[in-house]
């Protein structure tokens, strides 16, 4: 039961003239809006490495979860620290870890250790509402391909876009792939991932399992999440139609466009450094646009309707 101070306590700091005595005793005190805080995201920043991240990637993210927590337009929190040398496994070993901890959230950021980002970068991507959105980063190299794709149905493959709308979200009725350099998943969206992994969706439509091998596995990958927590939200799959393999990146969202009916965006005035010899980004590349969607001609294809959405495409196919 509440003691005399604690009674004491609660009279002063909730009602408004005893928060204004406290001021004059340098003691400034904000009653939380209860609704306010049920409605804010919580974000999980999760990042996979090999060794550990560069210096420069861990001061901008220091950077943008003050300016986040500042803010307050969000709850962010690092999620568990996990180094392997294959990419998926550890963006799967993170979140596998992460459920484990029975931590409060609503989104994951994923994030590399080589990405550089802007202080408001997290806020612009929440700002869209959705549930799968990234930024425009770039590969590291030298001249700095985007990685955003597109896919095409009758070639079963994800077409490189050279060109975007500016500062705008991108994605409307598109099958867009997107590299997870930075992207914001909600919790919502890694369910009806995880889910398309229990009933081995992929592997029926691509090897056409059935029957008992197909039940069998189903439980194989249950039993495994309930025991480990652990499931393949990001793999490394087959392209439909040919034989060239996807990287995880555009394997989720492949499997989040075609069978959760999930879109992916890309919020192209979001764009970070990926650094290298010095931070690649957008602002390297646009220099070589044109040669590109000029070389693109004889084999690209324009998506017709709003010049908003338009974009031009190659049908080269390169990993995110």
């Amino acid at each position: 039961m509440p003691n005399s101070w604690d009674k004491l306590a609660k009279k002063l700091l909730l009602n408004p003239h005893g928060r204004e005595a406290l001021k004059q005793f340098g003691i400034e005190v904000e009653i939380a809006d209860p609704k306010k805080q049920e409605n804010k995201p919580i974000v999980v920043v999760l990042c996979p490495t090999y060794r550990s991240p560069e210096p420069q990637m861990q001061d901008a993210l220091g950077v943008m979860v003050r300016y986040t927590r500042e803010k307050d337009f969000a709850t962010v929190y690092s999620g568990p620290p996990c180094a392997a040398s294959v990419v998926h496994w550890s963006r799967n070993w993170m979140l596998a870890e992460h459920l484990k901890s029975g931590k409060p959230w609503t989104h994951a950021l994923f994030i590399d250790d080589d990405i550089v980002v802007e202080p408001d970068a997290l806020e612009r991507l929440l700002s869209h509402n959705k549930h799968i959105v990234a930024g425009l980063c770039t590969r590291r190299q030298d001249p700095p391909v985007p990685n955003i794709r597109l896919f095409d149905e009758e070639t079963g493959k994800y077409r490189q876009i050279w060109e975007w709308p500016e500062n705008q979200l991108i994605g409307d009725n598109k099958r867009i792939g997107a590299g997870t350099g930075l992207m914001l998943v909600s919790q919502w969206a890694l369910e009806q991932i995880a889910q398309v992994y229990f009933d081995c969706l992929w592997e029926q439509e691509t090897y056409g399992l059935s029957g008992d091998k197909l039940e069998t596995m189903k439980k194989q990958r249950l039993a495994t999440f309930d025991s480990d927590r652990l499931c393949y939200w990001f793999r490394f799959l087959q392209a439909p139609k040919n034989s060239v393999e996807m990287g995880e990146d555009v394997s989720f969202c492949h499997l989040a466009t075609r069978y959760c009916d999930i879109s992916v965006y890309v919020d192209t005035s979001v764009q970070p450094g990926h650094l290298g010899s010095y931070p690649f980004g957008i602002r390297d590349f646009l220099p070589y646009r044109a040669a590109c969607v000029e070389n693109s001609k004889g084999g690209g294809t324009k998506i017709e309707g709003d010049p908003a959405q338009s974009f031009h495409m190659t049908y080269e196919t390169a990993r995110a």
